[in-house]
């Protein structure tokens, strides 16, 4: 909804995704979730993903870090000149599914607080 398609898939990937939680809105989850998964079969090596949502002001953060420790993540939050993000810490299980599951909750949990996801990051 947010952000244009630049490419078509067929009928069979479209409902994979579409049943994976996928929407245009995360579509950018969806792919910082693959480089994961490259990431992790490549080096095995992973420790923890750290994600970050993106707020205007603290009291918006303020309710997503609510949100956040209702769903069980430890977060913490980072004031800045230009906003305010939400560092969200993810521990094991580092799969790929799980990974991609938080990171589309996450996407969720920023909309709903009216914020936006922007990436992770992991430790190696």
């Amino acid at each position: 909804m947010d952000i244009s398609i630049e490419s078509g898939w067929n009928d069979i990937l479209l409902i994979s995704r579409i049943e994976q939680g996928w929407t245009p809105r995360y579509a950018e989850a969806f792919i910082q979730a693959a480089r994961l998964r490259k990431q992790i079969k490549k080096t095995n090596t992973v420790t923890g993903v750290r994600h970050f949502l993106l707020f205007k002001n603290k009291s918006i953060a303020d309710h997503a870090k609510q949100l956040v420790d209702e769903a069980k993540f430890e977060s913490e939050i980072i004031d800045h000149d230009s906003g305010v993000t939400l560092a969200v810490r993810q521990g094991a299980p580092l799969t790929e599914e799980y990974v991609e599951h938080v990171t589309v909750q996450l996407g969720k949990i920023a909309s709903k607080a009216g914020g936006t996801y922007d990436a992770w990051e992991t430790t190696l």
